[in-house]
């Protein structure tokens, strides 16, 4: 029995090795393993284009993927050559004497000649698609020198300048002429627009390669040129907020400290709110620096969600996802404990979604941006930490996520300027600042920030927080009797005496 069982196991091996041995079998099996490895190397190339910031161009990944595809084809055709020519090269002998008119002998030759050429072919194959691969990278990397070039020269414009001769008069009434330097505006604007056409061609042909690096210059050069010491002060001392818990005495002295700073009259100081509007605006340059920030496009932003090492590959700009709200109840009945729970669930959902926000932040911290025209600019999650923005007009700019912590904004214009509850006013001096037309429900002000602006029905406050008195109870219209922008001169002019208009 022992026997029977060795000599059936010696059959089922020559089977098995007779079965290997046929040429199908040995086409399928390096077909497999072609596959196989394919298989590994496109995994591998994935894994790594997903783990690498600076992604390749399409056309690089497109030689990469047509590489990997063909490559079990290419195996398997090498494979079944050498196969072929070593079955020629062994049959060499017997069809050289075996023949009689030559005839075998002459399809032998040509075949292994045939299959010599084949092979040769495939052989040029991998190496035609190395010399394109690497003709791209050397295209690659003649295009971003080119880019380099290109900031490098709109940099340096931003540090022109230019002499000035002026001639004055001394004691003498003897013209001298006297030299200056001061910052060559119009190079400098040339400089600014350039560097705004390279971030746009690096989102649109580069993957933003460069934009979030361009997006840093254009704020260093704010910071640099107008820092927030060159700002001018009001010329009184801070008015502090009254405490809750003030006594009388002190609500007297806060009044009458309040009516000194805020009052016009004869021998007065000037009001905080004219005096902001009486301001200079930025310089030209600082100007359109500042546009250009607050003027990026959808693509652009998503570039800047992405950029740092921490963010995702498939992050995207948090900041337009606005705040949920929570529906209004059936007629003369209460909320729901469903419906409480749901918003409730949402509106954690979206705080984490917006304190998860790991991408690139405008910095314009610390800097001069008084009496500056930021309207209509997106300044979401920018950073204006201590920035001097009294003056400022805000109307309809995007302000959800940005850190206002310590900034200055008395007499700013916040006319439907767009806030939420992650824009951070901690601190911020927003005394005689107007708004209108915006909706603070889940932004964080706080009661005295709310007594120190001017407002109308057409905004809404948090439910904790009270309606100033001086608040008209109705919308003021743009223009006409009772315009917006008139109740709030009035107002500035005479805080205390000031009665807002009943409606119409």
């Amino acid at each position: 029995m022992d026997s029977e069982n060795v000599t059936s196991l010696g059959e089922n091996l020559m089977q098995a090795v007779a079965f290997f041995s046929m040429p199908l079998v040995q086409t399928v099996a390096i077909a497999v393993l072609a596959a196989a490895l394919a298989a590994f190397l496109f995994i591998g190339f994935r894994e790594k284009s997903r783990t690498e910031r600076n992604e390749e161009p399409a056309t690089l990944t497109g030689l990469r993927v047509l590489a990997v595809l063909l490559a079990p084809i290419w195996l398997l055709i090498v494979g079944y050559i050498l196969r072929s020519l070593g079955a020629l090269a062994m049959d060499f002998d017997a069809t050289l004497y075996n023949t009689k008119d030559g005839t075998e002998l002459r399809w032998h030759v040509l075949g292994f000649v045939g299959l010599i050429t084949a092979l040769g072919a495939l052989v040029s194959a991998p190496l035609a698609l190395i010399r394109v691969w690497t003709t791209e990278r050397q295209t690659r990397t003649s295009e971003q020198g080119h880019m380099t070039d290109r900031i490098s020269k709109a940099v340096e414009q931003l540090g022109a300048e230019k002499t000035e001769v002026r001639y004055t008069l001394d004691k003498d009434n003897t013209p001298v002429q006297a030299q200056r330097t001061v910052p060559n505006i119009e190079v400098r604007i040339g400089g600014l627009l350039s560097l705004e056409r390279i971030a746009q061609d690096s989102t649109r042909y580069d993957k933003g390669r460069d934009h979030v690096r361009v997006m840093e210059i254009l704020c260093a050069y704010v910071r640099e040129n107008a820092p927030a010491q060159d700002a001018v002060d009001f010329p009184l001392m801070e008015w502090e907020p009254l405490a809750e818990d003030a006594s009388e005495e002190e609500r007297k002295k806060h009044l009458a400290w309040r009516n000194a700073r805020l009052d016009v009259g004869l021998m007065r100081n000037p009001n905080a709110s004219q005096w902001a509007q009486s301001l200079d605006g930025p310089r030209a340059d600082i100007a359109l620096a500042l546009r250009i920030i607050g003027r990026r496009d959808v693509d652009q932003l998503r570039v800047e969600a992405r950029w740092l090492p921490e963010a995702l590959d498939t992050a995207e700009w948090v900041f337009d996802t606005p705040c949920p709200k929570l529906p209004d109840p059936p007629e003369d009945q209460p909320h729901p404990k469903g419906a409480i729970e749901a918003y409730e669930a949402r509106l954690e959902g979206w705080k984490a979604k917006i304190s998860g926000y790991r991408g690139y932040r405008p910095d314009l911290r610390n800097t001069n941006l008084q009496k500056a025209d930021l309207s209509k600019l997106t300044l979401s999650g920018a950073n204006l930490t201590g920035a001097r923005m009294e003056g400022a007009v805000l109307t309809q700019a995007r302000m959800e996520g940005a850190v206002l912590w310590g900034a200055r904004m008395e007499g700013a214009v916040l006319t439907q300027a767009r806030m939420d509850a992650t824009t951070d006013l901690t601190a911020t001096d927003v005394s005689s600042v107007a708004v209108r037309s915006v909706d603070y429900t889940n932004v964080p002000l706080s009661q005295a920030q709310i007594n120190g602006m001017f407002g109308d029905a057409s905004v809404d406050l948090p439910e904790d927080r009270e309606r100033p008195e001086h608040w008209p109870t109705w919308e003021l219209p743009i223009d006409g009797e009772h315009n917006f922008h008139g109740e709030w001169k009035k107002w500035q002019d005479d805080p205390e005496g000031y009665e807002p208009p009943d409606p119409p």
